[in-house]
C-alpha cells in the first residue's frame, strides 16, 4: 500500500498544480484587461491630440461664414 507520506505528497502536488493553473488564468485575464485599457488610453489620447485641430478648423469655418 501507499504510505501516508506518499499520499500527502501526491495531494499537495495536485493542489499546487491546480493553484498554479488558476494563477496562470488570472494573470492572462489581467494581461487582457491591461491591453484593453491601454488601447482605450491610446484612443483617448489620439482624440485629445486631434481635438485642438478640430476646434481650430471649426473656428476658421465660423469666421469664414461670418464674413
Amino acid at each position: 500500500g501507499q504510505s501516508l507520506r506518499e499520499l500527502i505528497s501526491e495531494r499537495l502536488a495536485a493542489a499546487a498544480a491546480d493553484i498554479f493553473s488558476e494563477f496562470e488564468k488570472t494573470i492572462a485575464r489581467y494581461e487582457k484587461e491591461i491591453d484593453r485599457q491601454r488601447r482605450l488610453l491610446e484612443i483617448n489620447s489620439a482624440r485629445t491630440e486631434l481635438l485642438p485641430h478640430c476646434i481650430e478648423k471649426d473656428e476658421a469655418v465660423l469666421t469664414d461664414q461670418q464674413l
